[in-house]
Protein backbone atom coordinates (compact mmCIF):
# COMPACT_ATOMS: atom_id res chain seq x y z
CA UNK A 1 0.00 0.00 0.00
CA UNK A 2 1.08 3.53 -0.91
CA UNK A 3 1.92 5.55 2.41
CA UNK A 4 0.43 9.19 3.07
CA UNK A 5 2.89 11.90 2.59
CA UNK A 6 2.39 15.03 4.49
CA UNK A 7 4.50 17.96 5.00
CA UNK A 8 6.33 18.36 8.22
CA UNK A 9 4.43 20.77 10.67
CA UNK A 10 6.62 23.21 12.16
CA UNK A 11 5.30 26.05 14.66
CA UNK A 12 6.17 29.54 15.00
CA UNK A 13 8.48 29.62 18.19
CA UNK A 14 7.08 31.18 21.04
CA UNK A 15 9.42 33.58 22.50
CA UNK A 16 7.97 34.40 26.11
CA UNK A 17 7.40 31.58 28.06
CA UNK A 18 9.44 28.75 26.37
CA UNK A 19 11.39 27.27 28.52
CA UNK A 20 15.11 26.75 27.06
CA UNK A 21 15.29 22.82 26.56
CA UNK A 22 11.71 24.04 23.95
CA UNK A 23 13.34 26.53 22.53
CA UNK A 24 16.92 24.24 22.04
CA UNK A 25 14.80 21.62 19.99
CA UNK A 26 12.96 23.71 18.01
CA UNK A 27 15.96 25.51 16.71
CA UNK A 28 17.24 21.57 16.44
CA UNK A 29 13.86 20.86 14.62
CA UNK A 30 14.42 23.72 11.91
CA UNK A 31 17.64 22.26 11.28
CA UNK A 32 16.79 18.38 10.79
CA UNK A 33 19.16 17.43 13.62
CA UNK A 34 16.62 15.03 15.48
CA UNK A 35 18.30 13.34 17.56
CA UNK A 36 19.17 16.41 19.08
CA UNK A 37 16.03 17.91 19.22
CA UNK A 38 14.49 14.56 20.83
CA UNK A 39 17.39 14.81 23.85
CA UNK A 40 15.99 17.99 24.25
CA UNK A 41 12.56 17.63 24.38
CA UNK A 42 13.22 14.86 26.61
CA UNK A 43 15.07 16.75 29.08
CA UNK A 44 12.29 18.95 29.74
CA UNK A 45 9.84 15.82 29.58
CA UNK A 46 12.07 14.59 33.02
CA UNK A 47 11.36 17.77 34.25
CA UNK A 48 7.58 17.99 33.52
CA UNK A 49 6.34 14.11 32.40
CA UNK A 50 2.93 15.73 31.19
CA UNK A 51 4.22 18.89 29.13
CA UNK A 52 2.02 19.34 26.08
CA UNK A 53 4.30 20.95 24.20
CA UNK A 54 7.13 18.27 24.92
CA UNK A 55 4.53 15.77 24.14
CA UNK A 56 3.60 17.12 20.56
CA UNK A 57 7.23 17.84 19.35
CA UNK A 58 8.31 14.32 20.04
CA UNK A 59 5.66 13.21 18.32
CA UNK A 60 6.38 15.37 15.72
CA UNK A 61 9.99 14.65 15.24
CA UNK A 62 9.14 10.95 15.39
CA UNK A 63 7.05 10.84 12.61
CA UNK A 64 9.65 13.25 10.46
CA UNK A 65 11.92 10.09 11.19
CA UNK A 66 9.26 7.76 9.70
CA UNK A 67 8.92 6.25 13.04
CA UNK A 68 5.41 6.26 13.71
CA UNK A 69 4.81 3.96 15.88
CA UNK A 70 6.73 5.67 18.32
CA UNK A 71 4.81 9.51 17.41
CA UNK A 72 1.92 7.51 18.36
CA UNK A 73 3.12 6.97 21.68
CA UNK A 74 3.81 10.57 22.50
CA UNK A 75 0.64 11.67 20.78
CA UNK A 76 -1.61 8.81 22.87
CA UNK A 77 0.16 10.29 25.75
CA UNK A 78 -1.04 13.92 24.70
CA UNK A 79 -4.63 12.72 23.60
CA UNK A 80 -4.77 11.29 27.12
CA UNK A 81 -3.57 14.47 29.49
CA UNK A 82 -4.08 17.06 27.54
CA UNK A 83 -6.94 16.57 24.66
CA UNK A 84 -8.15 20.30 24.93
CA UNK A 85 -4.45 21.26 23.07
CA UNK A 86 -4.93 23.12 20.23
CA UNK A 87 -2.75 21.37 17.73
CA UNK A 88 -4.74 18.41 18.27
CA UNK A 89 -7.92 19.84 16.31
CA UNK A 90 -5.40 21.94 14.54
CA UNK A 91 -3.24 19.23 12.63
CA UNK A 92 -6.12 16.81 12.62
CA UNK A 93 -4.65 15.33 9.05
CA UNK A 94 -0.88 15.86 10.32
CA UNK A 95 -2.28 13.28 13.10
CA UNK A 96 -4.23 11.30 10.64
CA UNK A 97 -1.20 10.71 8.63
CA UNK A 98 0.65 9.35 11.50
CA UNK A 99 -1.48 6.86 12.96
CA UNK A 100 -2.35 5.43 9.42
CA UNK A 101 1.05 4.91 8.26
CA UNK A 102 1.87 3.38 11.88
CA UNK A 103 -1.15 1.31 11.07
CA UNK A 104 0.41 0.12 7.73
CA UNK A 105 3.63 -0.63 8.55
CA UNK A 106 2.08 -2.56 11.74
CA UNK A 107 -0.08 -4.56 9.28
CA UNK A 108 3.34 -4.90 7.19
CA UNK A 109 5.34 -6.55 10.21
CA UNK A 110 1.90 -8.39 11.31
CA UNK A 111 1.48 -6.83 14.38
CA UNK A 112 -2.48 -7.14 13.62
CA UNK A 113 -3.42 -5.51 17.50
CA UNK A 114 -1.35 -2.83 16.80
CA UNK A 115 -2.77 -2.18 13.58
CA UNK A 116 -6.58 -2.52 15.15
CA UNK A 117 -5.15 0.03 17.44
CA UNK A 118 -3.46 2.67 15.49
CA UNK A 119 -6.26 2.54 12.44
CA UNK A 120 -8.72 2.75 14.87
CA UNK A 121 -7.16 5.85 16.44
CA UNK A 122 -6.98 7.20 12.66
CA UNK A 123 -10.89 6.62 12.78
CA UNK A 124 -11.81 8.59 15.69
CA UNK A 125 -9.42 11.53 14.39
CA UNK A 126 -11.12 11.52 11.27
CA UNK A 127 -14.35 9.86 11.07
CA UNK A 128 -14.89 10.12 7.32
CA UNK A 129 -11.79 8.43 6.16
CA UNK A 130 -12.86 5.18 4.65
CA UNK A 131 -8.96 4.03 4.03
CA UNK A 132 -9.06 3.77 7.53
CA UNK A 133 -12.20 1.98 8.11
CA UNK A 134 -10.47 -0.57 5.38
CA UNK A 135 -7.38 -0.84 6.58
CA UNK A 136 -9.24 -1.76 9.72
CA UNK A 137 -11.32 -4.69 8.56
CA UNK A 138 -8.44 -5.95 7.05
CA UNK A 139 -6.75 -6.06 10.17
CA UNK A 140 -9.89 -7.13 12.64
CA UNK A 141 -10.06 -10.20 9.56
CA UNK A 142 -6.70 -11.57 10.13
CA UNK A 143 -7.65 -11.55 13.88
CA UNK A 144 -10.51 -13.65 13.23
CA UNK A 145 -12.73 -10.75 14.36
CA UNK A 146 -15.30 -11.22 11.31
CA UNK A 147 -18.28 -9.35 13.03
CA UNK A 148 -15.62 -6.41 13.57
CA UNK A 149 -14.64 -6.93 10.29
CA UNK A 150 -17.91 -6.46 8.39
CA UNK A 151 -19.02 -3.45 10.53
CA UNK A 152 -15.47 -1.39 9.55
CA UNK A 153 -16.52 -2.29 5.71
CA UNK A 154 -19.75 -1.49 6.56
CA UNK A 155 -18.58 2.24 8.04
CA UNK A 156 -16.20 2.31 5.32
CA UNK A 157 -19.54 2.02 2.85
CA UNK A 158 -20.96 4.93 4.55
CA UNK A 159 -18.46 7.34 4.42
CA UNK A 160 -17.42 5.88 0.31
CA UNK A 161 -20.52 4.98 -1.25
CA UNK A 162 -19.06 4.95 -4.69
CA UNK A 163 -15.97 2.27 -3.70
CA UNK A 164 -16.35 -0.66 -5.41
CA UNK A 165 -13.46 -2.00 -3.76
CA UNK A 166 -15.54 -2.17 -0.24
CA UNK A 167 -17.45 -4.64 -2.02
CA UNK A 168 -15.51 -6.68 -3.41
CA UNK A 169 -14.00 -6.83 0.29
CA UNK A 170 -17.39 -7.70 1.48
CA UNK A 171 -17.94 -10.67 -1.26
CA UNK A 172 -15.10 -12.30 -0.71
CA UNK A 173 -15.57 -12.73 2.69
CA UNK A 174 -19.49 -13.56 2.16
CA UNK A 175 -18.37 -16.11 -0.48
CA UNK A 176 -15.63 -17.46 1.96
CA UNK A 177 -18.56 -18.17 4.19
CA UNK A 178 -20.76 -19.92 1.68
CA UNK A 179 -23.06 -16.90 1.65
CA UNK A 180 -23.45 -16.44 -1.69
CA UNK A 181 -26.80 -14.71 -1.74
CA UNK A 182 -25.32 -11.92 0.42
CA UNK A 183 -21.86 -11.63 -1.74
CA UNK A 184 -23.99 -11.46 -5.02
CA UNK A 185 -25.59 -7.90 -3.53
CA UNK A 186 -22.12 -6.27 -2.47
CA UNK A 187 -21.09 -7.64 -5.99
CA UNK A 188 -23.79 -5.90 -7.67
CA UNK A 189 -23.91 -2.74 -6.25
CA UNK A 190 -20.13 -2.55 -6.54
CA UNK A 191 -20.99 -3.43 -10.64
CA UNK A 192 -23.54 -0.63 -10.44
CA UNK A 193 -20.25 1.72 -9.46
CA UNK A 194 -18.16 0.37 -12.13
CA UNK A 195 -19.88 -1.39 -14.82
CA UNK A 196 -17.15 -2.45 -16.94
CA UNK A 197 -14.85 -3.44 -13.88
CA UNK A 198 -13.22 -6.59 -15.07
CA UNK A 199 -12.18 -7.84 -11.79
CA UNK A 200 -15.80 -7.10 -10.77
CA UNK A 201 -17.34 -9.04 -13.64
CA UNK A 202 -15.09 -12.10 -12.62
CA UNK A 203 -15.96 -11.94 -8.80
CA UNK A 204 -19.11 -12.22 -9.98
CA UNK A 205 -18.39 -15.24 -12.11
CA UNK A 206 -16.70 -17.16 -9.58
CA UNK A 207 -19.88 -16.50 -7.09
CA UNK A 208 -22.06 -17.86 -9.84
CA UNK A 209 -20.02 -20.80 -9.79
CA UNK A 210 -19.63 -21.13 -6.19
CA UNK A 211 -23.82 -21.19 -6.53
CA UNK A 212 -23.18 -23.88 -9.35
CA UNK A 213 -25.06 -21.71 -11.58
CA UNK A 214 -22.75 -22.98 -14.41
CA UNK A 215 -24.66 -20.67 -17.25
CA UNK A 216 -24.67 -17.34 -15.53
CA UNK A 217 -20.65 -17.96 -14.47
CA UNK A 218 -19.90 -18.48 -18.16
CA UNK A 219 -21.35 -15.29 -19.05
CA UNK A 220 -19.89 -13.62 -16.58
CA UNK A 221 -16.31 -15.05 -17.36
CA UNK A 222 -16.93 -14.13 -21.10
CA UNK A 223 -18.21 -10.41 -20.10
CA UNK A 224 -14.76 -10.47 -18.25
CA UNK A 225 -12.29 -11.52 -21.18
CA UNK A 226 -14.28 -8.90 -23.46
CA UNK A 227 -13.78 -6.07 -20.65
CA UNK A 228 -9.54 -7.77 -20.20
CA UNK A 229 -8.50 -10.16 -23.16
CA UNK A 230 -5.46 -10.52 -20.49
CA UNK A 231 -7.36 -11.95 -17.52
CA UNK A 232 -5.98 -15.24 -16.97
CA UNK A 233 -8.04 -16.48 -14.64
CA UNK A 234 -11.24 -15.82 -16.21
CA UNK A 235 -10.13 -18.37 -18.88
CA UNK A 236 -9.15 -20.85 -16.64
CA UNK A 237 -12.50 -20.58 -14.64
CA UNK A 238 -14.58 -20.34 -17.67
CA UNK A 239 -12.94 -23.32 -19.45
CA UNK A 240 -14.49 -25.12 -15.75
CA UNK A 241 -17.69 -23.59 -16.41
CA UNK A 242 -17.92 -25.22 -19.87
CA UNK A 243 -16.57 -28.22 -18.13
CA UNK A 244 -19.13 -28.25 -15.92
CA UNK A 245 -21.85 -27.64 -18.89
CA UNK A 246 -20.50 -30.88 -20.58
CA UNK A 247 -18.95 -28.31 -23.40
CA UNK A 248 -15.91 -30.08 -23.40
CA UNK A 249 -14.57 -28.56 -27.23
CA UNK A 250 -14.87 -24.87 -26.34
CA UNK A 251 -13.35 -25.61 -22.71
CA UNK A 252 -10.11 -27.32 -24.52
CA UNK A 253 -10.27 -24.10 -26.84
CA UNK A 254 -10.25 -22.02 -24.02
CA UNK A 255 -7.65 -24.08 -21.90
CA UNK A 256 -5.38 -23.38 -25.01
CA UNK A 257 -5.92 -19.62 -24.93
CA UNK A 258 -4.81 -19.77 -21.33
CA UNK A 259 -1.98 -21.52 -21.65
CA UNK A 260 -0.61 -19.09 -24.07
CA UNK A 261 0.46 -16.73 -20.94
CA UNK A 262 1.09 -20.12 -18.47
CA UNK A 263 2.48 -22.34 -20.82
CA UNK A 264 3.78 -24.73 -17.68
CA UNK A 265 1.01 -24.35 -15.57
CA UNK A 266 0.29 -28.24 -14.61
CA UNK A 267 -3.26 -27.47 -13.34
CA UNK A 268 -3.97 -26.35 -16.60
CA UNK A 269 -2.21 -29.12 -18.59
CA UNK A 270 -3.47 -31.50 -16.65
CA UNK A 271 -6.86 -30.42 -17.36
CA UNK A 272 -6.60 -30.34 -20.73
CA UNK A 273 -5.10 -33.42 -21.32
CA UNK A 274 -8.54 -35.17 -19.08
CA UNK A 275 -10.45 -33.08 -21.95
CA UNK A 276 -8.90 -34.20 -24.71
CA UNK A 277 -9.77 -38.11 -23.16
CA UNK A 278 -13.15 -37.45 -22.85
CA UNK A 279 -13.54 -35.79 -26.16
CA UNK A 280 -11.71 -38.91 -27.47
CA UNK A 281 -8.76 -37.04 -29.56
CA UNK A 282 -6.65 -39.45 -27.71
CA UNK A 283 -3.00 -38.45 -29.76
CA UNK A 284 -3.56 -34.93 -28.14
CA UNK A 285 -4.27 -35.85 -24.98
CA UNK A 286 -0.66 -38.31 -25.52
CA UNK A 287 1.21 -34.76 -26.21
CA UNK A 288 -0.13 -33.18 -23.29
CA UNK A 289 0.52 -35.70 -20.94
CA UNK A 290 4.55 -36.09 -22.64
CA UNK A 291 4.56 -32.12 -21.86
CA UNK A 292 3.78 -32.78 -17.85
CA UNK A 293 6.02 -35.54 -17.61
CA UNK A 294 8.68 -33.22 -18.59
CA UNK A 295 7.67 -30.54 -15.96
CA UNK A 296 7.17 -32.92 -13.14
CA UNK A 297 8.09 -36.73 -13.78
CA UNK A 298 7.36 -37.61 -10.72
CA UNK A 299 3.35 -38.07 -10.71
CA UNK A 300 2.37 -41.24 -11.40
CA UNK A 301 -1.09 -39.69 -12.62
CA UNK A 302 0.38 -38.45 -15.51
CA UNK A 303 1.60 -41.92 -16.88
CA UNK A 304 -1.36 -43.72 -15.76
CA UNK A 305 -3.33 -41.28 -17.85
CA UNK A 306 -1.02 -41.25 -20.86
CA UNK A 307 -1.29 -44.81 -20.63
CA UNK A 308 -5.30 -44.67 -21.37
CA UNK A 309 -4.28 -42.50 -24.17
CA UNK A 310 -1.97 -44.94 -25.34
CA UNK A 311 -4.31 -48.00 -24.80
CA UNK A 312 -6.98 -45.80 -26.72
CA UNK A 313 -5.01 -45.80 -29.52
CA UNK A 314 -3.48 -49.04 -29.95
CA UNK A 315 0.00 -48.41 -28.80
CA UNK A 316 -0.34 -51.55 -26.34
CA UNK A 317 3.91 -51.81 -25.38
CA UNK A 318 3.97 -47.75 -24.70
CA UNK A 319 0.84 -48.36 -22.59
CA UNK A 320 2.06 -50.70 -20.81
CA UNK A 321 5.62 -48.76 -20.09
CA UNK A 322 3.55 -46.05 -18.36
CA UNK A 323 1.40 -48.07 -16.22
CA UNK A 324 4.80 -49.88 -15.34
CA UNK A 325 5.99 -46.37 -14.05
CA UNK A 326 3.32 -45.27 -12.69
CA UNK A 327 3.00 -48.27 -10.60
CA UNK A 328 6.79 -47.31 -9.64
CA UNK A 329 6.22 -44.22 -8.59
CA UNK A 330 2.71 -44.67 -6.42
CA UNK A 331 5.15 -47.69 -4.48
CA UNK A 332 7.59 -44.16 -3.32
Amino acid sequence: MKRCFFAAVLAVFVCGCASTYMTAGKVYVQKEEYEKAIEQFNIQLEQNPNDGDALWWLGCVYSYKKDFEKACGYFDKLRETAPEKAELTKEKYFLWTVYYNAGLDALKKETFEIAKKRFGTATLVEPDSASAYINLAQAYSKTGNEDSMVLCYEKASKVAPKNPDICMDLAIYYNKEKNYDKAMEQLKKALEISPKNAEILYRLGVTYYLKEDYSNSESFFNETIKQDSTYADAYFNLSASLVKEKKFKPAIDVLQKYLISKPTDTEALSNLGELYLLNQEYKLAVDTYTKLIAIDSSNPLYYENRANAYWKIGDKEKNSADMKKAQELQKK
